[in-house]
């Protein structure tokens, strides 16, 4: 092969394979959202914040119930923790 065809085989290469794609950023990483800080009422009195390794901790003691009223950050109330997706995750896994 002549210099000039070596030279052009990486343009019709690429005009070959339109549908590669180039690599995108790497998401994050999986535990990033699982340790987001959470708060309880406890007794009548906020508390927190707690970790995920905390909050089962809690879920052992009896401390935090499907009833304990939760609030995160991206939450605009109190809620109880049964119907908080990633702290009722928590109680029904332990």
């Amino acid at each position: 092969m002549s210099m000039t065809v070596m030279s052009q085989i990486p343009q019709m290469m690429n005009g070959m394979m339109p549908n590669v794609q180039k690599p995108v950023a790497s998401p994050p990483p999986l535990n990033e959202n699982q340790n987001e800080e959470t708060y309880l009422a406890i007794d009548g009195r906020q508390a927190g914040p707690f970790s995920n390794s905390e909050l089962v901790a809690l879920i052992n003691k009896g401390v935090l119930t499907e009833n304990t009223l939760v609030w995160k950050a991206n939450m605009s109330q109190w809620t109880v923790a049964k119907n908080v997706p990633q702290v009722n995750k928590l109680l029904l896994l332990n």
